[in-house]
């Protein structure tokens, strides 16, 4: 009735933990879980949830891949699109790409679409990090829409070893001089 389940008195050894489901419902959690229970001299307490989706409908995801170019972590108008990135729906919660997992393949544009997601909450994330670049933006935890469709949920790199330090719009200063202090001792080095 409330969800609650038990194995009472059980033997030392190797276990593999599932459910049945039906053909239509996802797990939340790593399928499946193995729990291996040693010689202790008092049985183990092991807590192991084991989440469901039950779809009640599905909904889209959408968003761009973006060369976030000053680094700040937002989609700014003059930043262009990048093409070749995964990004999937982390429907076990693992943050990891698996088999089965809705994802997509951002276009010239860098533009991706997540279809038929179910409509519940939802991790989106990019399935890898490419070489020369670094992540300016995090995971992103949406609620799905049933029948609807949730828009700009980007995600930006930023170029290796680049820092940059102005936004549109912004005014810069100068005669300044901005150092990276390698020796992190607060103080510009010339020599260093």
């Amino acid at each position: 009735e409330f969800g609650f389940y038990s194995f009472l008195e059980i033997t030392p050894g190797l276990y593999n933990v599932d459910v049945i489901r039906d053909l239509r419902e996802e797990r939340t959690t790593p399928n499946p879980v193995i729990i291996f229970t040693g010689v202790e001299e008092e049985p183990p307490n092991v807590v192991l949830d084991i989440g469901i989706i039950a779809p009640g409908g599905t909904g889209n995801v959408t968003g761009f891949k973006y060369l976030d170019s000053n680094a700040n972590g937002i989609f700014d108008a003059d930043e262009v699109g990048l093409a070749n990135f995964t990004i999937y729906a982390d429907i076990n919660s693992n943050h990891l790409l698996y088999p089965g997992e809705p994802f997509d393949v951002t276009d010239e544009n860098g533009v991706y679409f997540l279809a038929n997601l179910p409509a519940t909450r939802v991790t989106i994330r990019e399935a890898e990090q490419q070489l020369g670049f670094n992540l300016t933006t995090s995971s992103q935890t949406v609620d799905v829409p049933n029948g609807g469709t949730v828009r700009g949920v980007n995600f930006g790199n930023a170029e290796a070893n680049a820092l940059a330090g102005i936004d549109p719009g912004e005014r810069g200063l100068s005669n300044l001089t901005v150092y990276l202090d390698l020796n992190e001792n607060g103080i510009f080095d010339q020599a260093y």
